[in-house]
Formats: structure tokens, C-alpha cells, sequence
């Protein structure tokens, strides 16, 4: 893609995409501060009011910068950033860190209304409302998981939004976990813990995002669990996000005890119908008539986290503006020009995931296929028809046709195995381990 018309078009079209990126953290403030300045020799050249912010954004949001040129086809053009007013020490804090660590650091653009949600999302969404409603509830402390992408720090917004038009006397905190982080060790070096401690006790709600980063951090997590066990104890609502469930988490059990307490609940990757849904969402938001055939093709391939698709829409607008004397993409063109987004396409191959159970096990094929019916093996046979359904989205016929059984029978089997899943950890993790096997990072021991 050919350069923008002005440093400002570029610069505009970033702050677009960091908006929609749930990795954003809050550089919202950080970023209000960065003056666009200039392009020269394919560089960007931004203006930072001070050093100290312009080495904060380089340390801490320069990859989120990376990605956005990135993801918008600007990948060539390289980012430097220029202090353009008094240089000023790190001793010399400017009133912006302030304002980031004692407000409440929610981004009011990210509300339950445009939160795009499907089926799916029913029940979380039932549960983050409720939250939301009444400032604080049974559900607590609530942990979402889910894979990047999903919207989990849109829904911590979204549920401290509510929670603040409802309850505005209430004290609320987003904070993610890099940000708890690099406060304590700040207040560590000041001397001001106590200041610290304050801060994040003396609140009604915590959001508390990114909970896999306290992984392999022993006074990180001591914190953490220090902060939690003081909020609930007193009756303040806990609301965390994390990339993985609690089970997986490489955290202490203390914390895994406190968190699992209450109510844990996974945001589930969108549905064909959902990814439309997204897709033609923010279209719209962006002013781009793109035809139904191609936004029900993007939502048809594998792509299921949400800043991937938008991306794509930013990316075809970017296009678009780029060569407004077009009357239309191809197909192929378009294709093309997203190919770097588009996750390549894997066979499902249901042999592959019988062999891997087999290892695993240790059950022979022979038994596997047999008429046993003792426990270890039929949970393998519920494994087997559980993935082929959930993940190859096979018929029947063909399941029954690999494990030597009748149609009926797998459907029952089938049945039986969704209550498994959602019942029993120990089938949940026979799952997951084969899904990990077959596809070559196995995340269980």
C-alpha cells in the first residue's frame, strides 16, 4: 500500500485501531499527549511533550503502535518519536501519570451496547449485566477466559461503564496486571506502598485484566492476593480477565482457591453468525459499503479473534480511500490484500486424533474399537466423538463409521460427552491434551 496523503490520515487511522483493540491498557490518555509530526523516508514521526513520556510510550505501547501500522498495510513504514517540548527527568512526573493511576482508567467507548455478541455470549453476558446492574452480586469474584481477541477487556469496560451510570458514588478501578505491576514497583522505590496499598483497597469494584501475567512473578502475586482477599473479605466486587482458565494458570493455590470460588465462565470464540454480526458492525462504523458476499466469505474462514476482523475492515477502508477513483475491489484483489490475516487452512483428520488418544491412554486400538465398556474407555470414545463434532464438525455417520458403532450410538455418545465436558475436569483435561497432541503443543504434562 502506497503512503497516505498526510501524516494526520495515518495517525488517525491508528488511534481507529487502537480504539477497537482490546490490548490497549489504557494508552488513551499516553497517546492524547503524542502530536503526529511529519513522514520522511517512510518513517513516522511522532512528538512526545516530554522524555519521560516519550521513553514511557517506547517501553511499554510502541509495539501497539508496530502492530497497528502492521495490521493497516503500512508495515515498511518505520515509528520514531521526537521530544518536542522541555525535557524532563524521570523525578519530574507529569500530571498524566497521575491522572492514569488514581482515576479510573475506564475507556467509556467500550459499553454493553456495542459489544457485537452472539448465542454464545448469552449466559456471560446474562451474568456481566446483573454485575454491571447492580455494582456488586452473588457472582463474585467473576473471572472471565478466553482466547485473544475474544473482547474480554471490552466486557471489563463494559461492565465498569454500567457499574458507574448506575452507581456513580461507587469506586471503581480498571487496572491491568502490567499496570499493577510497574505501580508497585514504582511505590516500592518511593517508598509509598503504603500509598499503594490504598490505592487499590479502597475501591468498590476491581477489574482486574490480564491475570496470566502474574505467572512466575512470587511478589506479584503475593500482592495480588494480598488485594483480593482484603476487597472480598470487606464485600467489594472482583471482576478478572485471563487468556487461560484458572486450572492452567502457573499461579499460587491460594489465588487459584480465592478465584475459583466464585464464578469462573469462558468468552467463547464467535460463531459464523456472530463474525458477520462484527464484520458488518464496524463496516458500517467505518463508512465502507462492502458487499454481503464478501463479509459472510471473511466470516466463513478461520478467524476468530475479533481485532483480526476489524483489522480487515480497516485495512479495505484504508484501501478504499487510498484509490477513491476504484468502482470496486476484486474479489481476488481483496483476497490478496488480506492474506497475511487469514489463518492457513487445516484438514481435519480424525485418525490422527484416535492415534493421538491412543498414546496418550495407553488403551490398544483393538479395546478402543471393542465392545468395552469400562470407564477409562468409553471417556476415550467420548473424547474421540467430542472433538470430531466440536472441532471437525464431522457427521455422525463418518464418527460411527472410525469407531466401529451405529449412528444412534454416537449420537448418544455425543450427548454424553457435552455433560462430561461441562462437568467433569478430569475428561475436560483428557480433551484438551489430545487437542494439544494433535496439534503439536501439548500444555499438559
Amino acid at each position: 500500500m502506497g503512503l497516505p496523503k498526510s501524516v494526520k490520515e495515518v495517525w488517525d487511522r491508528i488511534i481507529s485501531y487502537l480504539g477497537s483493540s482490546s490490548e490497549m491498557r489504557g494508552t488513551a490518555e499516553w497517546l492524547k499527549s503524542i502530536t503526529p509530526m511529519y513522514i520522511k523516508d517512510n518513517v513516522l514521526y511522532l512528538g512526545a511533550p516530554t522524555e519521560y513520556v516519550r521513553e514511557w510510550i517506547e517501553e511499554h505501547y510502541f509495539h501497539l503502535l508496530r502492530e497497528a501500522l502492521d495490521r493497516l498495510g503500512y508495515s515498511r513504514m518505520d515509528i520514531k518519536i521526537l521530544v518536542t517540548g522541555k525535557s524532563s527527568s524521570r523525578k519530574e512526573r507529569p500530571d498524566l501519570l497521575n491522572r492514569i493511576v488514581t482515576g479510573d482508567s475506564l475507556l467509556r467507548k467500550f459499553t454493553f451496547d456495542n459489544f457485537v455478541a452472539g448465542k454464545e455470549h448469552e449466559m456471560l453476558l446474562a451474568v456481566a449485566h446483573r454485575i454491571g446492574k447492580d455494582g456488586k452480586s452473588r457472582f463474585n469474584p467473576f473471572v472471565i477466559y478466553g482466547s485473544s481477541g475474544r473482547g474480554k477487556t471490552h466486557l471489563l469496560h463494559a461492565i465498569g461503564n454500567a457499574i458507574k451510570d448506575n452507581h456513580p458514588r461507587l469506586k471503581i478501578r480498571y487496572v491491568h496486571a502490567e499496570t499493577f505491576l510497574n505501580d508497585m514497583m514504582e511505590s516500592i522505590r518511593d517508598g509509598g506502598m503504603h500509598r499503594f496499598r490504598n490505592r487499590y483497597r479502597n475501591l468498590d469494584v476491581l477489574l482486574f485484566d490480564g491475570l496470566e501475567f502474574l505467572e512466575g512473578k512470587s511478589n506479584l502475586q503475593q500482592e495480588f492476593l494480598n488485594t483480593i482477599n482484603y476487597l472480598l473479605d470487606r464485600g467489594a466486587q472482583v471482576v478478572v480477565a485471563s487468556l487461560k482458565p484458572l486450572r492452567s494458570l502457573l499461579i499460587r493455590e491460594e489465588i487459584r482457591s480465592r478465584l475459583i470460588s466464585g464464578l469462573e465462565m469462558e468468552v467463547e470464540k464467535p460463531s459464523l453468525e456472530t463474525r458477520y454480526s462484527i464484520l458488518r458492525s464496524k463496516a458500517e462504523f467505518e463508512g465502507v459499503d462492502v458487499p454481503d458476499e464478501i463479509l459472510w466469505e471473511i466470516a466463513r474462514m478461520d478467524i476468530y479473534d475479533v481485532r483480526a476482523l476489524e483489522g480487515i475492515i480497516l485495512r479495505l477502508s484504508a484501501y478504499m480511500s487510498m484509490r477513491p477513483d476504484m468502482d470496486g475491489l476484486g474479489y481476488r484483489s481483496f483476497l490478496r490484500m488480506i492474506r497475511d490475516l487469514v489463518p492457513a487452512r487445516r484438514e481435519f483428520d480424525l485418525e490422527e486424533v484416535i492415534q493421538a488418544g491412543i498414546r496418550i491412554t495407553g488403551i490398544g486400538e483393538e479395546v478402543l474399537l471393542s465392545g468395552d465398556r469400562t470407564r477409562r474407555v468409553l471417556h476415550l470414545r467420548y473424547a474421540i466423538i467430542y472433538i470430531a463434532r466440536e472441532k471437525g464438525n464431522l457427521p455422525y455417520t463418518v464418527i460411527g463409521k472410525a469407531l466401529r458403532r451405529n449412528h444412534s450410538t454416537i449420537i448418544n455418545g455425543w450427548k454424553r460427552a457435552r455433560k462430561l465436558y461441562a462437568k467433569n475436569q478430569e475428561f475436560r483435561e483428557l480433551v484438551e491434551t489430545i487437542m494439544a497432541e494433535v496439534e503439536g503443543q501439548s500444555s499438559y504434562s
